[in-house]
């Protein structure tokens, strides 16, 4: 969901799609959420780094790292934080303000790719 919620806002490799910027009259909450969603899905998220909000499950000791090494086709699980149920609710209502916006940013590309022909 974080991933999702981020993608229009972020440059990725391979988008060419236009990054957006948030909507506009954003309460200072929403704007808030915004900025953490985005750092979450720079730091937990949409990479693999570790830290102590993402982590995998297997290597949390020595034995199951030596145990890996030996069998590196063995499945690994992972475990990170959840966005709580503020943050939650709170995208449903930044995907509400969100919603106008993108559809002004949908016509303008449906009218660039019409001209193109």
């Amino acid at each position: 969901m974080v991933i999702t919620y981020a993608r229009p806002f972020v440059e990725a490799r391979g988008n060419r799609l236009p990054k957006l910027s948030p909507a506009r009259n954003l309460s200072a909450e929403l704007n808030e959420t915004h900025d953490e969603l985005l750092l979450g899905r720079h730091t937990i998220y949409a990479h693999n780094t570790h830290n102590q909000l993402r982590r995998i499950l297997e290597l949390s000791n020595k034995q199951a790292l030596t145990t890996w090494i030996q069998r590196p086709d063995q499945t690994l699980n992972e475990e990170w934080s959840s966005p709580t149920e503020r943050v939650l609710a709170d995208v449903t209502r930044l995907a509400a303000e969100h919603l106008d916006r993108f559809a002004d940013e949908i016509d303008k590309i449906a009218r660039r790719l019409a001209e193109r022909g």
